[in-house]
């Protein structure tokens, strides 16, 4: 399988290698997100430094929540399979905002300023109110 062409917006990466004295290979996981919120899952794989294959895990575009559990999944599974996987980076980036259908925030309204009063226009049941809480 060649390499997939991966879509979208890239938003995690987890690049893993597995070194021993017959092997020497990398293994990478790439969740990417789409203009409409949804998520692809890709991995790509072969010789250190050089990934030649790959294929996309996801048949559909998948939530976002999903995505990261079969990314999740799939490093587990290299890391605890018999030719064991080390993560070398496991990179989150920062997804775009989704669009949205609202109108944008307006700007909050002005509180208007009181104008202070004098104690002195106050009828004289309202002073003697005051002059208890004081």
């Amino acid at each position: 399988m060649p390499r997939p062409t991966i879509a979208g917006t890239v938003i995690r990466r987890i690049d893993m290698r597995h070194t021993s004295s017959s092997s020497n290979k990398d293994y990478r996981i790439t969740i990417s997100q789409e203009p409409d919120g949804q998520c692809r899952v890709y991995t790509e794989h072969g010789p250190a430094d050089r990934l030649q294959n790959g294929k996309e895990l996801t048949d559909s575009p998948v939530g976002i929540g999903k995505a990261r559990l079969m990314a999740d999944e799939a490093r587990d599974k290299k890391i605890n399979q018999r030719d064991s996987y080390t993560v070398l980076i496991d990179q989150a980036f920062a997804a775009p905002a989704a669009p949205s259908a609202a109108a944008p925030a307006s700007a909050p309204k002005a509180v208007p300023v009181r104008k202070p009063i004098l104690a002195n226009s106050l009828s004289p049941a309202s002073r003697a109110t005051l002059a208890t809480m004081f």
